[in-house]
């Protein structure tokens, strides 16, 4: 057995799924965004977040840890919004935001038009703060 490494992960999220990477380090302004998804808004992309996992090879077979360490979300060229313009917006979920996100005072609009809650550890960014790349 080959002593166990911490690894370093982005995770791209998009709408119905996500993509991961291995990094160096956890620095969002040393991300490079996927460009054609920037460029497409019906590839889903919405953003991207961090976090890290014990990997350790077994016999030659790479055995992963769980996820530890998640970063808030880079949601990529949303919009917040409080919770009283949500609400304006959509009067007959006030019901359902009051018993699933009790806490959830901002949300965020985001790139595909998909409403979630924006938590403390959430960021909103535009995306020319990023290198795009060219695929």
């Amino acid at each position: 057995m080959i002593e166990p490494t911490v690894k370093q992960y982005v995770e791209f999220l998009y709408e119905r799924h996500s993509n991961t990477q291995e990094i160096q380090e956890r620095d969002p302004t040393k991300i490079e965004l996927p460009g054609d998804h920037i460029r497409r808004l019906h590839s889903g992309f919405i953003g991207f977040r961090f976090f890290d996992r014990l990997e350790a090879m077994v016999e030659g077979e790479v055995l992963k840890g769980d996820r530890k360490k998640l970063s808030g979300i880079f949601y990529i060229d949303g919009q917040v919004i409080s919770k009283e313009e949500y609400l304006a917006r959509h009067p007959s979920l006030k019901g359902l935001i009051a018993y699933n996100f009790p806490n959830a005072n901002t949300f965020v609009i985001t790139r595909t038009g998909i409403d979630k809650p924006l938590k403390e550890e959430d960021r909103v960014v535009p995306s020319h703060q990023f290198t795009v790349s060219s695929v």
